[in-house]
């Protein structure tokens, strides 16, 4: 997993979740200890081979195919969980896969009681520990890289082990012998020229006396150069032994690192506590996805890290899979050798496993933190706390505060890093790590309300504190992890990549011989195509936030913010609420493919969930891609929210990457829009069919699967050959175009009583096959046929003509448009809360201003009449509701308006146009 924000692929984890993934893995160890299958009855700890291995889990036989398909299909099938729900029980040993060393590594879930104790600390106790552990005494057995390191590690020194067995030689005697041998050699030079070098004369003097000199002198360099070079050789061979007792001991040996911790307690209380925000608002996550029913909202309304500091327990180096067949492949490390850029293929400019390339140092961190003794205020606030605020509810109508300090008493874990390193700045481009294991926390609550007893140091709220902290971890437990891009976040890049590789364009044609289903012997098909399936975001209106207009109460009237983005009038992603605070932190986004991005417009909506009431527009951030893509393809800077009711700023990523499919040009069009019929509609029939066919009234049924318009029995012109309908413009609204029709229902005729109407002959054109905003002239099939309905449901062409029996009697000729995106037409057909919130965004931004564009001209003709004057105070008062002004500034009207409209939402309405409703994609 990379470092990637919550979204519907990377969903809040909730304690829920994470209870029943342990419950089941409870279960399933349980049966194989049943079996007796992989487990030793005796501790319930995973079953060693011959090696002292532990045995995989029973994944390892699938393919990585079939993994994959597994994982999907659990995804796809997940029910909806609170995150706690995985993590009430802790889990003992087990064998997962490691995604830093790339081996089968012994995990378990990190416990207090495996803390060192303080006589197992101390350095005269008679216990030995992994610091004088010989290797015989299974040192490196229990430090093998396979099994972490004893959760928390205990501390040891590889300055402690003893150095491997060696026969160092006694230099003293040998180098006081070359020190002897020089001045002897000199001595004896001096001793031989005296008696042989004189009573021969000048010449025979001179000559002994040079040579003489030379042999004692080159042999006494000789002596000396054998003595230093073998102190150099001597000094070698120490490095080399203290060399082979850290390649020895480390891996596997921890070693403590208390340089580490001295520089760690100076810079703690230096950090600034708003770089622990990202930490609460996960934390923050998950305790709302968890909350009980009684409990309507929970906020961190203040996190400090005092000046208590984490401390490292102990270190150790890991190995890279040095032992591996192929190694060393690309994805692991060449050594420095640079084998891999030799094997390269130079004319791939674009390698593909660029992330992959380098080398790699491999690290274990083994960490723990207790808080300071004494538990009075002055001590309180030097530990790592945050203040809770829960707010107790009852039918979404009451909303009680109570403040809450928790105080973290102990975390210990263990996590193991693996960094890239790569020969350009800033020289290290990856950062991945795991847990091994969830963390073990212990937390202690105190209310803050003198008036209420001291009955929530009880395990009720601290337990789902901890839980909710042990949730949020679980996420990053082996085998899952987050990688960091060191160098894209130094290089200020916010999104970096996308997670998408690429697009699937497919065509479904038809099918064929389909079981039947219903008693009639047919079947009512469709198909589900999906790669990945996402949240929902169904929430209701009006069932969280605030409790007051007083300014005085609940946080200073804080708003509860969230997010809703828009891409060309759809609704498709929505972010958790962030309990009353002005500075919302969501870290959140999603993805989606656009057709055409020079027409792509993006509105990112910033709402206020409101108790009891709609949840009002705060501001707007409107993004045409063409206009802030003019640099960069990607794009990070703060956007004021404006046509709210509030005021602020957001800090918004926006990151395009193109792709490699062309599209036609009737593809590249907006989902929602409006069908506009410009010119009379014709209908022709064949010389063959004149006599036979007749029109059994003049009826003509113009519709969508969203919008209808009947044109009445005015004719233009009339016989058995043609038929014309004059139309000035029909307007027909239309969501979800691509899979849409445009339906003409010839010379309808309605039904008496439950008895329905019917047609005499239909004519179908497919909005998929018209561009957006271009006059197109059309030519239609009319079509006879004794399954009108069925007939209405399916694409006209070739293959229909197999299953279903019809024929082509004329043809319908128009001209139509399709006017991309939303406009006032589409009011009365946004039932759902998607669609309203997506209208009411394009209200703000466009259609007031139509709408007051159009007002403006009632004076033209120089009268006001009652209708224009109508219209021009439903404008204005509807401008006033919208931003809670005139009487929309009372809270108890605005409650008015959102019972009357939930009573509506009850209430049995018109029958469903079978049409799905888009599913809007959350985190939460």
């Amino acid at each position: 997993m990379s470092s990637q924000p919550y979204s519907e692929n990377n969903p809040v984890p909730t304690i829920q979740k994470y209870e029943e993934d342990k419950e089941k893995q409870e279960k399933q160890l349980d049966a194989e200890i049943a079996r007796g299958d992989g487990v030793d009855s005796n501790n319930d700890r995973p079953t060693n081979d011959s090696n002292g291995n532990a045995e995989p889990e029973k994944d390892e036989h699938l393919t990585e195919g079939q993994k994959e398909k597994k994982e999907m299909m659990e995804k796809m099938n997940a029910n909806k969980e609170k995150p706690t729900d995985t993590v009430k029980k802790r889990r003992g040993d087990r064998v997962v896969d490691d995604p830093v060393t790339g081996e089968k590594v012994i995990i378990k879930d990190a416990q207090f009681k495996d803390f060192p104790t303080q006589q197992q600390l101390d350095p005269k106790s008679g216990v030995p520990g992994p610091s004088n552990m010989g290797v015989t005494q299974g040192a490196s057995k229990m430090f093998h890289q396979s099994r972490t390191a004893p959760n928390p590690a205990h501390p040891s020194n590889i300055s402690l082990q003893p150095f491997p067995p060696s026969s160092p030689p006694s230099l003293d005697n040998i180098m006081n012998l070359l020190y002897y041998l020089e001045y002897g050699i000199m001595g004896g030079g001096v001793l031989l020229w005296f008696f042989v070098a004189f009573g021969h004369g000048i010449w025979v003097w001179l000559f002994r006396s040079i040579l003489i000199s030379a042999l004692s002198f080159v042999g006494a360099t000789v002596a000396s150069l054998a003595q230093r070079k073998l102190e150099r050789e001597v000094e070698r061979v120490r490095f080399d032994m203290h060399r082979q007792r850290g390649e020895k001991y480390a891996p596997p040996t921890p070693e403590s690192v208390e340089w580490l911790n001295a520089f760690t307690k100076v810079i703690w209380g230096l950090i600034n506590p708003d770089m622990f925000v990202p930490v609460a608002d996960s934390i923050e996550d998950v305790m709302q996805q968890s909350l009980p029913k009684f409990v309507e909202a929970v906020r961190i309304s203040d996190i400090g890290q005092g000046t208590n500091p984490f401390r490292i327990v102990s270190m150790r180096a890991l190995p890279d899979q040095p032992g591996e067949k192929e190694y060393p492949r690309e994805e692991w490390i060449d050594q420095g050798t640079n084998m891999l850029m030799q094997e390269a293929d130079p004319k791939d400019k674009n390698p593909k496993d660029q992330d992959q390339a380098g080398d790699y140092v491999n690290y274990e961190v083994s960490f723990a933190y207790q808080a300071m003794p004494g538990q009075g205020d002055k001590l309180r606030a030097k530990n790592i706390h945050l203040l809770l605020e829960f707010f107790l509810g009852f039918a979404d109508w009451v909303h009680i505060p109570i403040p809450i300090w928790v105080q973290v008493d102990g975390v210990a874990g263990t996590v193991r890093l693996r960094i890239q390193f790569i020969p350009e700045p800033p020289f290290v481009r990856n950062l991945t790590f795991t847990l091994m294991g969830v963390p073990a926390v212990e937390v202690s609550v105190t209310p803050l309300i003198k008036q209420l007893p001291n009955i929530l140091d009880l395990p009720l709220i601290s337990t789902f504190v901890k839980m909710a902290i042990s949730a949020g971890t679980a996420s990053l437990v082996a085998p899952k992890s987050m990688t960091l891009n060191l160098q894209e976040m130094m290089g200020g890049a916010a999104i970096g990549d996308t997670r998408a590789l690429g697009v699937f364009i497919i065509r479904i044609q038809y099918a064929e011989d389909l079981s039947a289903q219903d008693r009639n012997g047919k079947s009512d098909p469709y198909i589900v195509l999906a790669y990945a399936k996402g949240a929902s975001g169904a929430a209701r209106e009006g069932q969280a936030g605030q409790d007051t207009d007083e300014p005085s109460e609940q946080g200073n009237n804080l708003p509860s913010g969230y997010c809703e983005i828009i891409i060309n009038d759809d609704l498709v992603y929505k972010t958790r609420v962030k309990q009353y605070t002005s500075m919302p932190f969501f870290e959140a986004g999603t993805e989606v493919f656009i057709r055409d991005w020079k027409e792509t417009v993006v509105r990112v909506v910033v709402r206020d969930s409101r108790l009891r009431e709609k949840d009002p527009i705060l501001g707007i951030v409107h993004l045409p891609l063409q206009e802030i893509l003019t640099e960069s393809s990607e794009v990070t800077r703060l956007f004021s929210i404006q046509e709210g009711v509030g005021f602020g700023r957001a800090n918004i990523s926006v990151l395009f990457k193109a792709v490699d499919a062309k599209l036609p040009r009737n593809m590249l069009g907006w989902d929602t829009g409006t069908v506009e019929v410009l010119k009379p509609i014709q209908v022709t029939i064949d010389p063959e069919h004149q006599e036979s066919f007749a029109l059994k009234s003049h009826t003509l049924i113009v519709s969508t699967t969203d919008s209808t318009e009947k044109i009445g029995s005015t004719i233009g012109e009339s016989d058995n050959a043609r038929v014309t309908w004059d139309v000035d413009k029909i307007r027909l609204p239309v969501y979800s175009r691509y899979s849409s029709s445009l339906t003409f229902d010839v010379g309808y005729k309605a039904g008496l009583g439950p008895m329905k109407g019917s047609a005499a002959a239909l004519a179908i054109q497919w909005l998929q096959d018209i561009p957006d905003d271009e006059e197109v002239e059309v030519k239609i099939p009319l079509l006879v046929s004794k399954d009108v309905k069925t007939l209405r449901q399916n694409y006209v062409n070739e293959h229909a003509a197999i299953g279903h029996e019809y024929k082509t009697i004329g043809y319908l000729t128009t001209t139509i448009k399709i006017d991309s995106g939303l406009d006032p037409d589409h009011e009365k057909y946004a039932k759902s809360q998607a669609r309203r919130h997506a209208y009411e965004t394009y209200d703000h931004i466009e259609g007031q201003a139509i709408i007051a564009e159009r007002n403006a001209h009632a004076e033209d003709d120089g009268v006001v009449d009652k209708k224009e004057k109508a219209a021009i105070e439903a404008a204005h008062k509807k401008q006033l509701l919208s931003r809670q002004r005139g009487i929309a500034q009372f809270r108890p009207y605005r409650t008015t308006v959102w019972m009357k409209e939930g009573i509506r939402r009850r209430m049995p309405g018109k029958k469903s146009s079978g049409k799905r409703e888009p599913t809007v994609k959350s985190e939460a």
